[in-house]
């Protein structure tokens, strides 16, 4: 995988898939954050995950 900027390039074989993400500065805690896909036809989905950032496992 390639990092750019504000994106992420991942090349399979012949298959070309971009990630793009904006940067955001977090205070320590537990956040949920946003994932959401978008495939070539138009059709997304979301989803929610918990993540703790800094601090103990």
């Amino acid at each position: 995988m390639k990092r750019a900027g504000l994106c992420r390039t991942s090349i399979t074989k012949d298959r070309y898939l971009e990630f793009k993400s904006v940067f955001h500065e977090c205070a320590p805690g537990r956040l949920k954050i946003a994932v959401k896909v978008v495939n070539i036809f138009g059709d997304d989905t979301m989803t929610i995950v918990d993540v703790n950032i800094g601090g103990k496992r």
